[in-house]
């Protein structure tokens, strides 16, 4: 039943990115076989779901078919026939009645919650995420709508990705995102799932990098922009997003700041092309965060050095940077800090416990415990609520602790 007017496609990441490539099918004697069309000079590294192309006028419609490739063919089928009805519907002056008015379909459901994503503005990796996880949502439920989704569907949503290896607060996380794609199906989670069924994340203390490690790592850098912009990270407590996108006209000399942007949109030249750049913050403001004076000064030294570069830590080609967290890894192995216990250590000698995050969390830590107020913390860092702040309020161990109630206590003790 060929019909070109509905394309099957398949989307796949490949070495450029996440794209929607052309599938050729062929009837084999035990069912179907397929031959994905890959562009020159690219392979697929990770196969996703199938997905119908049609047109309506000059707007190219996409329609999510699951990830059995049978199923994709009958999908296909059933909407060549549908657009043939359309067609046979309006060409008599006849509305054409849906098999099933007022329920809600999820596999259409799901392509109006992403577009909607995609309207607001939300940066491509989160969309391709959304869009990744509610797949293998409903590939995992295998339910057609919105009305027959029970406690279980979710549950064993939820076991699906641990036995594929994610951590409970990874669970909780997605969990959250599948939770909203249902809130705009007209479902509210809480209604289905029982309160003590829900995964729950696992929120441990955050991690504290002590004063020798951090010393060790900046020793270990093999060049001046890694150690100083780690020393940054560590002095002003920024997301490794917002320093990548960190320009110079964002440092203000006479003020003695940074300003951090709630968003940006930039259009950079990338290959001799034009490529467009864009990052939000988590709370989507804009605040500025004061350089201590040792800082101050390498940052100033920095930039006499690099006086054409428009990133205060871009690229060797001045783009915004996103291999942070590859140079914490490299780095902290260098220095002989991996702990050699983490399965990341032992499988690719890198360590869970260094990444970029853990510097914001050593900051807000330090600053904490050395008596920046609590209120000051949580305007440094960007958060919209004292209770995320509150949460580097960590206790001290041992010794410290010990030493800490003698400094403490040393009136009382008649030392005088």
């Amino acid at each position: 039943m060929a019909n070109r007017k509905v394309a099957l496609q398949r989307y796949c990441r490949t070495q450029s990115g996440w794209r929607r490539l052309r599938v050729d099918v062929a009837k084999k004697a035990r069912g179907w076989s397929e031959k994905i069309k890959v562009p020159a000079g690219q392979s697929i590294l990770e196969h996703g779901e199938y997905q119908l192309r049609w047109h309506e006028g000059n707007r190219a419609c996409f329609k999510p078919v699951g990830r059995d490739l049978q199923d994709a063919i009958i999908a296909r089928d059933n909407q060549i026939d549908t657009l043939a009805a359309e067609r046979a519907a309006a060409a008599a002056g006849r509305e054409l009645v849906p098999e099933n008015p007022g329920r809600v379909y999820l596999p259409l459901a799901r392509e109006k919650f992403l577009e909607k994503k995609r309207l607001v503005d939300r940066d491509k990796e989160t969309v391709t995420q959304y869009e990744n996880l509610t797949a293998e949502f409903l590939e995992v439920v295998k339910k057609k709508y919105a009305d027959e989704l029970e406690e279980v569907d979710l549950l064993r949503f939820c076991d699906a990705l641990r036995k594929r290896g994610c951590e409970e607060r990874t669970v909780k996380n997605y969990y959250s995102a599948i939770a909203s794609f249902l809130f705009s199906c007209g479902i509210d989670h809480k209604v289905v799932v029982a309160k003590e069924n829900r995964p729950k994340k696992d929120d441990p203390l955050p991690v504290e990098y002590e004063l020798e490690e951090v010393q060790a790592f900046l020793a270990a850098c093999n060049s001046e922009s890694h150690a100083l912009a780690f020393e940054t990270f560590l002095k002003t407590g920024c997301r490794e997003q917002e320093l990548a996108f960190l320009e110079w006209t964002d440092v203000n000399g006479n003020a003695g700041t940074i300003t951090v942007h709630g968003s940006k949109r930039l259009t950079l030249i990338v290959d001799g092309k034009p490529k467009e750049f864009h990052f939000r913050t988590k709370t989507r403001k804009p605040r500025e965060i004061p350089i201590e004076p040792v800082l101050w000064d390498k940052l100033k030294t920095w930039r006499e050095h690099n006086p054409g570069t428009r990133f205060v830590f871009g690229t060797s080609t001045d783009l915004p940077n996103g291999h942070f967290l590859d140079a914490v890894k490299r780095t902290a192995h260098r220095a002989g800090l991996n702990c050699g216990k983490c399965p990341s250590c032992i499988e690719k000698n890198e360590c869970e416990h260094w990444n970029v995050k853990n510097w914001r969390s050593t900051f807000a830590t330090w600053s904490l415990r050395r008596g920046v107020d609590i209120r000051t913390v949580q305007q440094l860092l960007g958060h919209t609520k004292i209770e995320m702040t509150a949460k580097y309020l960590t206790p001290l161990k041992g010794k410290k602790a010990q030493d800490g109630l003698g400094a403490v206590f040393t009136d009382l003790n008649g030392t005088k």
